[in-house]
């Protein structure tokens, strides 16, 4: 009771003064609080000019770069979501023109090629350095045509993508006049994903009706590694390819289809697969028993130089090189693969 009147006449104008030492103390932790309040005042105020400042930086590379500062702060998380066994959202919905300017696209005919490139990241814009198509080369985005720069519209990634340097080449020989590239790949998806039932299929049938499915000449699958680094089991592996076949050939696809042997070295330590590993050996089922279906390039094989790629999984621009002239063969002469047909 003692301590409670002394507070109550700390708090009058007629303090005796054997209460002194509570009022100063009062005035001393009121000061303090102050003070505290104060600080943490100034530290909001440098957090927010902080961040404007940062803001401001990134808004000043995107418009250099022509690529969103959205996605570079993204892509800090890319690495989380793969531990987590999670993947990006469909990309074209983290994708804008961003500065490009539309150009007509070039006349539909024989000697057009208009591909579907979807899959996992190395059909995405993960090459190390970037490249600028020849002239008649097209990225066809959200209803219009660009010429082929990367990184190129519709995928993930915002460095070089290996279709760039596959549809200059392909024009470069004279096997079509003209390339338009509709590319929807994301970086770690799985089979079941781009399978009917999977959160990427209503993506890829987007793309499809973006255009007509008919309209396609050509489709190029690049996907593999991330059923083999979870060990799906081959016959799920087979039996969801074969399901997105389906699913391409009841929506109207009635082009060529290309399947890529790729599995392995997108490990920690880019370890090399072995031939005809689960993975490897039911994609070329899927090429076997499916009609319409051919070999792809066999990245397993051909790209497995330490130059060929730049952090043990993607490519450098020699390895797209390479890449690129496999797939040209590729296409230059479909091969299904007949001999386990049956």
């Amino acid at each position: 009771m003692a301590c409670c009147r002394r507070w109550a006449a700390a708090r009058t104008s007629a303090a005796h003064p054997d209460d002194l030492p509570i009022a100063a103390a009062s005035a001393n932790f009121q000061y303090l609080h102050d003070l505290e309040h104060s600080v943490r005042h100034w530290r909001t105020i440098a957090a927010v000019s902080g961040l404007i400042t940062i803001a401001y930086a990134l808004g000043v590379w995107s418009q250099a770069a022509h690529w969103p500062p959205a996605t570079f702060l993204a892509r800090i998380g890319d690495p989380i979501l793969r531990f987590a066994g999670l993947s990006r959202p469909p990309a074209d919905a983290e994708s804008e023109p961003f500065g490009r300017q539309p150009v007509a696209c070039p006349a539909a005919g024989e000697r057009t090629m208009v591909a579907l490139v979807f899959g996992q990241s190395q059909a995405a814009n993960q090459v190390r350095e970037r490249f600028v198509g020849g002239s008649q080369v097209f990225n066809y985005f959200r209803g219009h045509c660009y010429e082929a720069v990367d990184p190129l519209l519709g995928t993930g990634g915002d460095k070089g993508n290996v279709w760039t340097l596959i549809g200059t080449e392909l024009v470069e020989q004279k096997r079509f006049d003209a390339v338009v590239l509709v590319t929807i790949a994301i970086g770690g998806t799985s089979i079941a994903q781009w399978a009917p039932g999977g959160k990427s299929h209503a993506h890829l049938m987007s793309a499809l009706t973006a255009i007509a499915p008919a309209f396609f000449s050509h489709v190029f699958i690049a996907q593999g590694e991330t059923d083999f680094l979870s060990q799906t089991p081959p016959e799920n592996y087979f039996r969801q390819f074969a399901a997105l076949i389906t699913s391409l050939r009841q929506s109207g696809v009635r082009a060529p289809i290309f399947v890529a042997i790729e599995s392995g070295y997108c490990d920690t330590a880019g370890t090399p697969p072995k031939p005809d590993n689960p993975i490897a050996a039911a994609q070329k089922r899927v090429i076997a028993t499916q009609d319409g279906v051919y070999f792809g390039a066999d990245m397993d094989a051909a790209l497995n130089a330490a130059s060929d790629r730049y952090d043990g999984c993607h490519m450098t621009a020699s390895g797209a090189r390479k890449l690129s002239r496999l797939w040209t063969k590729a296409i230059a002469v479909p091969t299904p693969d007949k001999q386990t047909r049956n």
